[in-house]
């Protein structure tokens, strides 16, 4: 049976490039999208029903992303899990990226370790509801978009420490996981999935003109 990567999108509503993901609805791809707002088109099949209410920077997009990998965690052929958003496009073909993806066989995370003392780490840190689960002096940042084994996204659907972090943490998408599989001895490579432009404003005035205040 050829292991299969399931595709995990959370979104604000139709993926951007949806004519690019098309290539993607086939034999080595399943695919999952949490949407905010309302889907149309080919890609509302993949819609999932377990949604929860989201809002930036909170918790609720932890728990979002565990409803995805809950979802497609049931389908056994899921051996790897990428969670990207809606504004991600591909930059290789299915079949080579499938290939890079099950050669590499290892969680993927674009991590780093903070420095106590300074304000990412004051307000990543310092805002989670049960701090001292964590070193203060291993505590870890990370890109919210990643690569998950099977066997990894296991433990934290059947481990919620959601609790842990509680409703006021600041932007625990960007710590939640990477600190949980630390906590645990869960082994992952540190290499960037994803990549940004950072010199041009978003088209999406609607939601946040410039990427740079997006992310921080």
């Amino acid at each position: 049976m050829e292991d299969k990567i399931a595709l995990c999108f959370l979104t604000y509503d139709n993926l951007s490039q949806p004519q690019l993901w098309e290539h993607f609805i086939h034999s080595k791809y399943n695919l999952y999208i949490h949407n905010k707002d309302k889907l149309s088109g080919i890609f509302e099949q993949f819609s999932i029903k377990n949604k929860v209410e989201t809002n930036w920077g909170n918790i609720s997009l932890v728990k979002a992303t565990l409803n995805l990998f809950k979802e497609a965690f049931q389908t056994e052929e899921n051996t790897f899990f990428v969670l990207l958003s809606d504004k991600c496009i591909p930059l290789y073909n299915p079949d080579v990226l499938h290939q890079k993806i099950t050669e590499i066989n290892n969680n993927v995370m674009n991590s780093f370790k903070t420095t106590p003392g300074t304000d990412w780490h004051k307000m990543r840190y310092g805002t989670i509801a049960k701090k001292e689960f964590f070193d203060e002096h291993n505590f870890y940042g990370q890109s919210q978009w990643m690569i998950l084994k099977r066997d990894t996204v296991k433990f934290f659907i059947e481990n919620d420490y959601t609790h842990l972090f509680g409703n006021g943490c600041d932007v625990p998408d960007e710590t939640y996981f990477i600190n949980l599989m630390n906590k645990f001895n869960i082994p992952s490579i540190q290499k960037p999935i994803t990549y940004v432009n950072w010199n041009e404003d978003s088209d999406l005035a609607k939601y946040r003109k410039n990427l740079k205040r997006t992310q921080n």
